[in-house]
């Protein structure tokens, strides 16, 4: 035995929608993908390493806030939090001291 299922209240088939013709064509010819030349962030050494050292603070800042998350949700324990909280603190004042802030 099938089974039918309607979303109607009195078991009536829902109506097909009206007919709309054919979909609009693009009016423009579409643009030919032209390969982008890749992007310097920095034109020398010392550039590259406040990058990289920026990029370190990023991460460390964005690990300290994801450690928090998870702390509000009991995910980790108190001890646990607080030496991991106390490491990550360590090295953003190391990491500021090489970013130059």
């Amino acid at each position: 035995m099938q089974r039918t299922y309607s979303y109607s209240k009195n078991n009536q088939p829902l109506p097909t929608p009206p007919n709309r013709g054919p979909l609009p064509q693009p009016t423009q010819a579409p643009r030919p993908v032209v390969p982008k030349e890749p992007v310097k962030l920095f034109e020398n050494r010392k550039d590259r390493e406040k990058y990289d050292n920026m990029a370190e603070l990023y991460s460390i800042i964005y690990t300290t806030e994801r450690l928090e998350k998870a702390f509000i949700k009991d995910a980790v324990a108190t001890q646990e939090y607080v030496i991991l909280v106390f490491l990550l603190t360590e090295k953003i004042y190391i990491s500021m001291q090489y970013a130059h802030f």
